[in-house]
């Protein structure tokens, strides 16, 4: 009966070897190693660059989207609306006023929203001077406001900017006005 060779058998004969491996076969390693890992490691950094940049853009236009959901909420409860499109105020700029007590004339917010360095920024006023501006959006281009007083519809455009690029959302609600 003759002796089948086994799997271990070449390994067990290379474990004999006492030379270990020659300079040549380290160098041949060594260059494939840096060959596969000078390959691989700039698709890696491009990949890791590209969701950093898609999650910074997505970051930025879920937050104008929430920005303008609060500007549409807060105008549709609006029991009087001011200065928008009045060429006093620059660009941007608006105001209106808000009773969220229904036939409590006591308790009228004074709402003020501008574009400031880039940002949109909110103030408040409750009868006794306007709080200290909140920060609404960041990278704001501008802010467009646009009321037809006959059907009492408000409209927003609000531009931001991202890397040189013009990101647009826009929408538009019925005030509550009186």
């Amino acid at each position: 009966m003759k002796h089948q060779p086994t799997i271990r058998q070449p390994f067990e004969k290379i474990l004999r070897n006492k030379h270990g491996f020659t300079l040549l076969e380290s160098v041949i390693a060594l260059a494939l190693f840096t060959l596969i890992i000078g390959t691989v490691y700039p698709l890696l950094k491009n990949s890791q660059l590209f969701l950093t940049r898609h999650d910074k853009l997505s970051e930025l236009i879920q937050n104008n989207r929430i920005a303008l959901r609060r500007l549409v909420r807060e105008a549709r409860y609006a029991t009087a609306i001011t200065n928008v499109g009045d060429a006093s105020w620059e660009p941007g700029h608006y105001e209106f006023d808000t009773n969220y007590l229904l036939n409590n004339d006591d308790n009228i917010e004074h709402f003020h929203y501008a574009t400031e360095y880039g940002q949109l920024v909110q103030e408040i006023n409750m009868g006794y001077g306007y709080g200290p501006p909140v920060v609404v959006a960041e990278n704001v281009a501008s802010l467009i406001t646009s009321y037809d007083s006959t059907t009492h519809v408000v409209h927003f455009v609000l531009t931001t900017s991202y890397k040189g690029k013009l990101y647009t959302t826009e929408s538009s609600t019925k005030a509550r006005t009186k």
